[in-house]
């Protein structure tokens, strides 16, 4: 006996027999039938031009949105080209002033706000995060292929300093004192 036949022995008349072949038929066909509409309706779900043929306009939607932001992203590159050199001769000439008006003004940074600069700090906090925990699984993965052991990567221990009064340190303490 093969692995996908199963033989069973059933004692019957020759009707039926009949009857029971007819049966298996029948419910052979209806199986067969289920499994084509079954993988009738993965074809349809999975097949590209089925999906966009069932979502029409939704892929139009979408295709129309796509098409407008390139459109006008396109629109205000050509736009700041052509305007360039206009923009550029007006920010020179404000600059000149700036420099005639406050030289000392000239190259200075411009001081962020409070928010502008706490956000930065919370960005680059973040970042610095990500990059470490990055590495450390590199590191990590590298250690596994080779076959050692995970590294633990801590941060290095520092010191507290501690004062033992809150007044501030005497500025003159340390002055050579000449004769």
């Amino acid at each position: 006996m093969k692995n996908d036949e199963i033989e069973v022995e059933v004692d019957v008349d020759e009707d039926d027999a009949d009857t029971l072949v007819r049966k298996a038929d029948q419910v052979r066909g209806r199986l067969m039938h289920t499994l084509e509409a079954i993988d009738q309706r993965r074809q349809d779900l999975t097949h590209p031009g089925a999906l966009l043929r069932a979502h029409r306009r939704e892929a139009l939607i979408i295709a129309g949105a796509l098409t407008t932001v390139v459109g006008g992203v396109t629109a205000v590159a050509v736009w700041r080209a052509k305007t360039r050199e206009r923009r550029l001769r007006r920010e020179r000439v404000f600059a000149a002033r700036r420099f005639w008006r406050h030289p000392d003004r000239v190259a200075a940074e411009r001081p962020r706000s409070f928010l502008g600069e706490l956000g930065r700090r919370i960005v680059m906090g973040t970042l610095g995060m990500i990059a470490m925990q990055l590495v450390k699984r590199l590191v990590n993965r590298g250690l596994e292929q080779h076959g050692e052991a995970r590294a633990e990567l801590e941060l290095p221990k520092v010191p507290r300093q501690t004062r033992k009064s809150l007044r501030p340190p005497d500025v003159h303490a340390f002055e050579v004192k000449t004769a």
